[in-house]
């Protein structure tokens, strides 16, 4: 199935890298999409090689970079609520 998503020469970069653990796996997946490196045109392809891109080398280091994007987006969300509600205050 790895195979299929971003072809041999990735599939195997990324069998070594994870070391074959299933939830590392899907984690890099995550993040290869996330970056820009998998992208999803009706079928999935390779747009830059993973030689190119600093990933996390362990899976605690993945989900840390995970949690600080999610607090990326939660710190905007934030950020546009505080100008509604201060351009409400001031109507």
């Amino acid at each position: 199935m790895l195979n299929a998503l971003v072809g041999d020469g990735a599939e195997l970069d990324i069998i070594e890298r994870t070391q074959g653990n299933p939830f590392f796996i899907e984690e890099m997946l995550l993040a290869l999409f996330s970056e820009g490196a998998l992208m999803r045109n009706g079928t999935v392809k390779l747009a830059r090689p993973l030689a190119q891109l600093l990933l996390p080398a362990t899976v605690q280091g993945l989900l840390a970079a995970r949690i600080d994007r999610q607090r990326e987006s939660i710190n905007n969300c934030s950020r546009l609520w505080r100008c509604w509600a201060r351009s409400r205050r001031l109507t």
